[in-house]
């Protein structure tokens, strides 16, 4: 067998293993796999609970769990809660300005938001920290300390 024939079965059984591995990771649907699009910004687990506020009523709690340069998602909004699709919100979270947005979508509690205007990457960095930090065990080493 030539290096040239050894080198494309290779490639060949590569291409086999990778189609097999997305397929399974991956539904179809009539044959076809379904990809949405790949995201523009890398997206950072967090877990905070925020202020959403509408112009039309008073600031709504919930867990912000998601987190990157263009927005967030939201979850624990509660199921009688309605937003609409591009309606403007203002997300508060403790010890930071508040950062305006749009709903993108929104079902079962959870909303998705695209920032206004991109945060900075020092400002993302700090609300990771942040929102990652367990404001209870804060609290307790405060209390600790006095």
């Amino acid at each position: 067998m030539t290096k040239t024939n050894w080198h494309r079965r290779g490639q060949e059984r590569l291409k086999k293993i990778r189609l097999d591995t997305v397929s399974e990771i991956f539904p179809t649907m009539g044959g076809q796999m379904t990809v949405l699009y790949i995201r523009a910004h890398k997206r950072f687990a967090v877990r905070r609970m925020v202020s959403l506020s509408r112009s039309d009523c008073n600031a709504i709690s919930g867990l912000l769990i998601e987190l990157s340069l263009q927005g967030c998602r939201i979850s624990n909004l509660g199921q009688s809660v309605e937003f609409e699709t591009g309606q403007l919100v203002t997300l508060e979270i403790d010890g930071f300005d508040p950062i305006t947005g749009a709903v993108r979508w929104a079902h079962d509690g959870l909303a998705g938001l695209r920032f206004d205007q991109s945060l900075h990457p020092n400002t993302l960095e700090n609300l990771i920290r942040h929102c990652r930090t367990d404001p209870l065990s804060t609290q307790t080493q405060r209390t600790a300390r006095a």
